[in-house]
């Protein structure tokens, strides 16, 4: 029995359509899984920026602060008692380009300080009694490890970091007896310098740099761009004395990667 012309056309059609709607999904599916390949593209890069961000923070913020070690070995040579320290501190800046200050405090608190211009305020300053700065100067103490606290605003003005390192002279028992704190300033944003971070956002990443507060566990940011915009990051973690900073990075203007 033959088909009727209708029901040939009909059948025409009907395959007509299934090509059609089998391309539009074959179409849909290769976009979908280019798009993903972008994002995974993106990530990839992503993460190598913030890595390599990270990185070249972290060396530019563990030089500076190895110059509290520097320190610590002139107050152990001289027994306590660094009368030309501001001629051997005033030597030393130049090899730790992005100090704010440089200085010695006996039981916490600064008798010296290099330069002295514009860290005037500090001569005096209490870093154990502060209420500011009580905890990681304590924290330093009873660790005998260097620490780095804040950011935080700085008693001579400006927001900064402050690495604080204890100094231990052995007493006339053969123990152990806390001298005071060499330390090293580093101002905002002068300490970011190293890393510029600007590249991130300049290459159509926004990224935001950020850490835990140690005595509230509250997130605290650092320094960002387009901050709002980060969706699912990638996260580079910096080891730093008393702590982590964290950089997460992504692409400006992307969905959310599911690989």
């Amino acid at each position: 029995m033959s088909r009727s012309p209708r029901h040939n056309r009909l059948r025409q059609w009907a395959l007509v359509i299934g090509v059609f709607l089998l391309a539009c999904s074959a179409g849909g599916w290769m976009i979908w899984n280019a798009q993903q390949d972008q994002l995974r593209h993106d990530r990839a890069r992503a993460s190598e920026l913030a890595n390599d961000q990270a990185q070249a923070l972290q060396r530019g913020i563990d030089r500076s602060l190895s110059a509290s070690y520097a320190l610590a070995a002139l107050v152990r040579r001289a027994r306590g008692s660094v009368p030309d320290f501001a001629a051997l501190g005033t030597e030393m800046l130049p090899f730790y380009p992005g100090i704010a200050a440089l200085g010695l405090s006996p039981a916490g608190i600064v008798k010296d300080v290099v330069p002295l211009a514009g860290n005037e305020k500090l001569i005096g300053f209490n870093q154990l009694g502060n209420a500011a700065q009580a905890f990681e100067s304590s924290k330093a103490r009873d660790s005998g490890k260097l620490t780095l606290a804040g950011p935080l605003d700085l008693v001579q003005g400006g927001l900064g970091v402050v690495g604080r390192l204890p100094i231990f002279l052995t007493n006339s028992q053969g123990g152990s007896t806390f001298w005071g704190f060499s330390f090293v300033t580093l101002r905002f944003p002068q300490a970011l310098e190293a890393a510029n971070l600007g590249l991130i956002n300049a290459r159509g990443y926004a990224y935001e740099l950020w850490r835990k507060v140690p005595e509230s566990g509250k997130r605290q940011s650092i320094d960002s761009s387009n901050a709002q915009m980060l969706t699912d990051p990638v996260n580079a973690v910096l080891e730093l004395p008393n702590g982590q900073w964290t950089l997460s990075v992504s692409p400006l203007g992307r969905l959310e990667c599911h690989a």
